[in-house]
């Protein structure tokens, strides 16, 4: 089986490196016949292509078409695709109404190969790396438990820094949590100073979970009758479909430790708290950051973090799994 893997972008587009890239270097890796960006289709029994072509490729008669990540879209030609790749258990189910075929490719970097060394400090760093859209869900209770926090921190004589490392449009981040205590930092996303970047930080964040109109809330916080099984203590937790775990997976391949928003893929390490911390509420993050205020704290999750990341995510068992999925495809 020979497979064709067709996206032109640059190594410092995510769903290119991660997806794209990684996808052939595993194949390369495990003996599978792969190309990126041939030029010639003829001798190719697979073709998949990136997020970016995914409602402008061309169908190639005899050919398996795949496509990588895409959006709920009815402009797609979802008659013409044969199955989807994505990263996460949200981004599957999602896609599942489209086509019946949806493989995961878990979001593993390729570049980290260094270890966080956590230390007693008198400046503590939080970090985050990603998208600027991702980064404005740092707010509400995520954003006051990082407020109160410098203020924690401040009373030990400890500074605390945040550390934004985004791809572009710096300027749209709103809503930045603000303390005498805290010095934020806004650095461009670049793929040969990443590693680097993340390793001067002490803390990886997470925030994924967007607020939740007003009109839903009341509707959900509503209780009908004392059997109804609805109450005003339930969690409303809105996530979006594209959510995935790989911004966490990036610390935990460096030895720093991770507190998440509750979002489904970051419970598969996160859920055991020797591992980590997901959280919803002001309390949670709060508790979670005091934790990881420990050097030796860190250090023990981080390392336990490290362990089950290398456990679940070999990937030698996922790229596996999709050869299989292709062949039998391929075969039918």
């Amino acid at each position: 089986m020979h497979i064709a893997l067709i996206d032109n972008r640059s190594v410092n587009v995510g769903s290119k490196r991660v997806f794209i890239d990684g996808m052939h270097h595993h194949f390369k890796r495990l003996g599978v016949s792969s190309a990126l960006n041939p030029s010639d289709y003829t001798k190719f029994d697979v073709l998949i292509y990136g997020k970016h072509l995914c409602q402008s490729f061309k169908p190639v008669k005899g050919k398996l078409i795949g496509l990588v990540n895409p959006e709920c879209s009815s402009a797609i030609k979802w008659n013409a695709v044969d199955f989807v790749i994505v990263g996460s258990i949200e981004e599957r189910d999602s896609l599942l109404p489209y086509c019946d075929t949806v493989l995961i490719f878990p979001l593993v970097e390729l570049y980290p190969n260094k270890d966080k060394q956590h230390i007693k400090k008198s400046v503590l760093t939080l970090g985050y790396h990603g998208a600027v859209e991702h980064l404005n869900q740092l707010r509400g209770s995520f954003n006051q438990a990082i407020v109160d926090f410098s203020g924690y921190l401040q009373k030990q004589n400890i500074k605390l820094e945040l550390h934004a490392i985004i791809g572009s449009h710096a300027n749209k981040w709103t809503n930045r949590p603000s303390h005498p205590n805290l010095k934020i930092v806004v650095k461009p996303w670049r793929l040969k100073s990443i590693q680097d970047d993340l390793l001067l930080t002490d803390i990886g964040i997470c925030p994924n979970n967007a607020p939740i109109n007003n009109k839903v809330y009341k509707i959900v916080k509503q209780s009908i009758a004392p059997d109804d099984g609805v109450y005003k203590t339930d969690y409303v937790i809105r996530f979006k479909h594209k959510s995935n775990a790989g911004r966490a997976f990036v610390f935990h391949q460096l030895g720093i430790p991770v507190v998440a928003s509750f979002t489904p893929s970051f419970f598969h390490i996160l859920g055991n708290p020797n591992n980590g911390f997901v959280a919803d509420t002001y309390h949670g993050y709060l508790h979670a950051l005091k934790a990881l205020a420990s050097h030796k704290e860190r250090t023990r999750i981080a390392v336990n973090a490290k362990a089950e990341f290398n456990r679940l995510y070999h990937m030698d068992q996922w790229v596996e799994a999709i050869v299989r999925a292709l062949k039998a495809k391929r075969n039918t």
